[in-house]
């Protein structure tokens, strides 16, 4: 089964339709787009998201990231199931979805003192390990400590999210946050992949990642990189 896998939009909204178009051209979409949170602080944004990803036939499972709009916040937060929300099928921190015989586990926002709306706590994250078991995606929007969490020369993951993917066995575990280039690592047999933002700062600002997982007996991935300057430039020579 094949995913296209994106997150930390970060109100770049036009970002989204430049990568569903070049992944479209480059490589076909696959039905199912999974994505790692950070839509951003506009409340359009998703809307836009949402309808975009409408208008390219997809359907869309998600997590939320500790930078969303007030929609997301009151409807997914403190739910103990599957949210549909304009279309894309929200998963609570915890709660898990089966698509299509994929069973996806949901663990949105980051760690925290529990002070930020967006926070969790370790303690969250145990429990979880003791009610859920045979999860082939964990979708997050954190990274484990030591596999693909490079950041700032050091390790930005978070330990307690490593010893979930030790715990439960994942064949994948996917997430973002850390606005870097993507990494895959492994946890034993779990592939960790770190996508890399649609909306990125510094050196990256004008790049924008993604990418196809395919998840059968192996896990094969498709890392794209789409340089936002060049479209642009291209599509002003178009318009001319």
């Amino acid at each position: 089964m094949r995913f296209l896998v994106f997150g930390d939009i970060h109100d770049e909204v036009e970002r989204v339709e430049i990568v569903l178009r070049y992944a479209e051209e480059k490589y076909g979409l696959p039905r199912y787009v999974l994505i790692t949170g950070d839509y951003g602080e506009k409340e359009e944004t998703i809307i836009k998201v949402a309808r975009k990803i409408t208008d390219y036939g997809l359907e869309a499972v998600s997590v939320y990231g500790n930078h969303e709009p007030r929609i997301i916040r009151e409807k997914v937060l403190n739910e103990n199931s599957v949210v549909p929300l304009l279309g894309i099928k929200f998963l609570p921190l915890g709660v898990t979805y089966d698509c299509c015989g994929i069973n996806i586990l949901g663990v949105g926002g980051n760690r925290g003192s529990g002070k930020k709306w967006s926070h969790w706590r370790d303690s969250q994250i145990l429990k979880i390990i003791d009610s859920v078991d045979d999860i082939d995606i964990i979708l997050a929007h954190e990274m484990p400590f030591g596999a693909s969490d490079h950041c700032h020369g050091k390790h930005c993951g978070q330990i307690v999210l490593r010893k979930l993917v030790e715990e439960l066995k994942p064949k994948i575990y996917l997430g973002g946050h850390l606005h870097t280039r993507p990494e895959k690592g492994f946890i034993g047999n779990t592939v960790v992949l770190k996508v890399g933002g649609i909306a990125n700062r510094g050196y990256l600002r004008e790049k924008s990642f993604f990418a196809i997982v395919n998840l059968n007996d192996s896990v094969e991935i498709i890392i794209g990189e789409v340089d936002i300057k060049n479209v642009e430039k291209e599509n002003k020579v178009k318009k001319i």
